[in-house]
């Protein structure tokens, strides 16, 4: 039986001197969070 569906993810690239992170969180598919940031 299945007790948890948490996930996350996070992805990190880097272009022409920026930065740009990506996270994803999941928790028991109740709500989804995304954050970029570029620096």
């Amino acid at each position: 039986m299945i007790q948890s569906m948490t996930g996350y993810g996070k992805a990190v690239s880097e272009y022409e001197n920026k930065k740009i992170v990506a996270e994803i969180k999941s928790l028991n598919s109740k709500q989804l969070d995304l954050s970029t940031r570029v620096s």
